[in-house]
């Protein structure tokens, strides 16, 4: 008899939860019949691998202001909520236990106030990029400690309050490219990046591309697996990093060459990236000995690199993983055939558009399995014609060096020229010579005359 007094108030409890959360939706996803342009779309789906139900609110392109965002409260079970590409000058104060995308990419938002995502506590991924944020708050971020992803790319942020990210314990990758004025941030490029804004140890990824640094400092213990700092201002490889680093990107910063206290730390390097280097001339000796486990390198469009060291992989070029490299788009002319035991373990290997000198100190390319993708600018008779279609014949040089083929030639021209005029000299006529040589005398045809008067003609006068 107890029993159906029970059920009767539990039954009426969960009706009423449920009509609020029906004007809850209601106010976000409207009926088929009464959407416009300014309603948002929602789906409901089954989330694997527990088959929860997981509702996806798309707000995006509405037009949407901060004051008149429709609601605060999300409805139950939402997943995912995107309110990319409106007009929202500040993130709205939002409220869900279950909401684990945010998508706020492409608004008008300024800055990131304190407890702005309070109460969005199961939160994985978070994407506030392409806005107009310029500072953020040192307590922006309390409360999400299951925040994984964090986007703030492309934004314009001078200034970020102190140990703002000590409360994402569980923060896997950060980005923070295009933000240009970063590094005027204070003690960003002079002291640890990870203590100075309370960094996990544990982020798998960093990206820091084109924020005006000129310098990065950090941990060597951090788990760091990849490193972009593309488009910055950086003159040499950053001497602290973590160790554990796999991949890093240093392309389109004014490195002026690559030597091996650059990389003599980075033993655990699997991608490097050295591309769109406007300055980089010179890959140094045994530059790349130490990246023993390097799997995949590009000089890309380094238009100046002219000078790749022999030994730049180590005297004995004992680098035995590397598979993948490119030299595309660079200035440099000619390889060693030191570089043989390590050119024969590729499997890509890109050489399009490098002025090529196909001598015979490039023959040894023959003898690679793959295609080069590169093409002979030198000698002349081999212009344009493809690396790999080149005879082993073809690959001849020169056995004197260019100097001696100067001056042989200089030579020949002097002789050629006092010959000349030997034979000229030899062909004048010899009487002319003779007369020239005789001397001027009474008996000479060249002797003074006189002209006197007939006396004759004036005897009659």
């Amino acid at each position: 008899m107890i029993l159906p007094y029970l059920i009767l108030p539990s039954l009426l409890f969960v009706s009423v939860i449920f009509a609020e959360e029906d004007v809850l939706l209601e106010r976000l996803c409207h009926p088929t019949e009464r959407r416009s342009r300014k309603t948002c779309e929602c789906n409901n789906e089954i989330e694997s691998p527990w088959g929860l139900p997981a509702l996806k609110i798309d707000c995006s392109f509405k037009d949407l202001k901060s004051p008149n965002f429709p609601g605060e409260v999300l409805p139950l079970y939402s997943d995912s909520f995107d309110i990319s590409w409106n007009k929202l000058e500040y993130v709205p104060s939002f409220e869900s236990d279950s909401l684990k995308i945010l998508n706020a990419m492409h608004n008008n938002i300024s800055e990131l106030v304190e407890n702005n995502f309070k109460h969005l506590t199961a939160l994985r991924e978070l994407y506030v990029s392409w806005n107009a944020i310029q500072t953020i708050s040192a307590n922006a971020f309390d409360d999400l400690k299951y925040l994984q992803v964090l986007d703030l790319s492309h934004n314009n942020i001078k200034q970020i309050g102190f140990n703002v990210f000590s409360f994402l314990s569980s923060l896997e990758k950060l980005d923070v490219s295009w933000n240009r004025n970063l590094n005027s941030s204070n003690g960003v490029q002079k002291h640890d990046f990870y203590l100075q804004y309370g960094i996990p140890l544990k982020l798998d990824s960093l990206k820091l591309e084109r924020c005006g640094l000129k310098d990065i400092i950090l941990p060597e213990k951090a788990m760091l697996t990849l490193l972009s700092l593309r488009d910055n201002e950086i003159e040499t490889i950053p001497s602290v990093l973590p160790l554990g680093l796999k991949e890093l990107d240093i392309s389109g910063n004014p490195l002026p060459n690559l030597l091996e206290n650059h990389t003599n730390k980075l033993t655990n390097l699997e991608n490097l990236f050295v591309e769109d280097m406007p300055s980089l001339t010179t890959v140094g000796i045994n530059a790349l000995a130490h990246l023993t486990k390097l799997r995949a390198l590009s000089f890309q469009n380094c238009r100046h690199l002219s000078s790749f060291h022999e030994y730049a992989f180590g005297v004995e070029a004992t680098n035995r993983s590397l598979e993948v490299l490119s030299f595309r788009g660079s200035a440099l002319r000619s390889f060693n055939e030191t570089l043989l035991p390590v050119f024969q373990e590729l499997k890509e290997i890109d050489l399009n558009g490098m002025p090529l000198r196909c001598d015979c100190d490039m023959v040894w390319i023959k003898q690679l399995k793959i295609d080069t993708h590169g093409r002979c600018i030198s000698p002349s008779r081999l212009r344009g014609v493809k690396l790999t279609d080149v005879r082993s014949k073809d690959f001849s040089c020169d056995h004197w060096p260019r100097w001696v083929y100067g001056c042989l030639i200089l030579i020949t021209l002097i002789i050629c020229a006092a010959g000349i005029s030997l034979v000229v000299m030899g062909l004048r006529p010899r009487s002319n010579r003779v007369a020239m040589r005789r001397k001027v005398g009474s008996n000479s045809p060249y002797a003074r005359v006189t002209i006197e008067p007939n006396r004759q003609d004036n005897s009659y006068y």
